[in-house]
């Protein structure tokens, strides 16, 4: 995002801000809270509920409280990595370690052996003090998108390719993606509502809905 994207908005005199935003600065809060205090409305999830769904580690204690399923899961610090690099895997293989607020797959790893653990750590470290570690489930992956309080259509996210990492200079393969709407096994009636469960989680009573 543009460090002048204050400076733009004030100059066009915008009036309503739609976005497409992703990742830090877009999604976590930031843009968000700049919008209110230009007031400027705009769309998608406000500023408490944007910080707390990016953060993954915050996200996934929510939702233990509201008794949404969700992967086991272990919190570490890149100041603990730092000072022990061979820290305890907390799981059995594979596992999956990611920066605790970045988009996509940035600073993501799939660790299948002990040998991948430790570059691992330090490569969602260059993103993150905070690192999620968690318990790999293997199968499909699906989106789906909510708009208001209405869940979207059910859609497939199918990757071409499979997701790499490789030792020692940790590279990540990017595989193209293929979307199709639909996805075969649980009914999408039931996918779309177990969806709207982690939303809600984020209405925040009180404050005003910009949504």
């Amino acid at each position: 995002m543009d460090e002048g994207v204050a400076e733009i908005l004030l100059k066009e005199k915008i009036e309503f801000a739609f976005l497409a935003l992703h990742g830090r600065l877009g999604e976590d809060g930031t843009i968000q809270g700049m919008l209110e205090l230009m007031r400027i409305p705009y769309t998608g999830s406000g500023v408490l509920s944007s910080a707390l769904a990016i953060h993954k580690i915050m996200a996934k204690k929510f939702f233990i409280c509201e008794g949404i399923p969700t992967p086991r899961f272990a919190a570490i610090q890149r100041g603990e990595v730092k000072k022990d690099p061979s820290k305890t895997i907390p799981f059995p293989l594979p596992l999956v370690v990611k920066p605790a607020r970045e988009g996509s797959t940035i600073g993501v790893s799939i660790v299948k052996e002990e040998k991948e653990w430790v570059p691992a750590l330090e490569e969602a470290g260059r993103f993150d003090d905070e690192i999620l570690v968690e318990e790999f489930v293997s199968g499909k992956e699906i989106t789906v998108g909510i708009l208001g309080d209405i869940p979207l259509p059910v859609i497939e996210i199918a990757p071409r390719a499979v997701f790499t990492i490789t030792i020692p200079s940790i590279r990540r393969e990017k595989p193209s993606m293929s979307f199709r709407r639909g996805s075969r096994g649980r009914s999408t009636s039931t996918l779309r509502k177990s969806a709207l469960r982690p939303f809600e989680c984020w209405v925040v009573p009180g404050v005003p809905a910009w949504i």
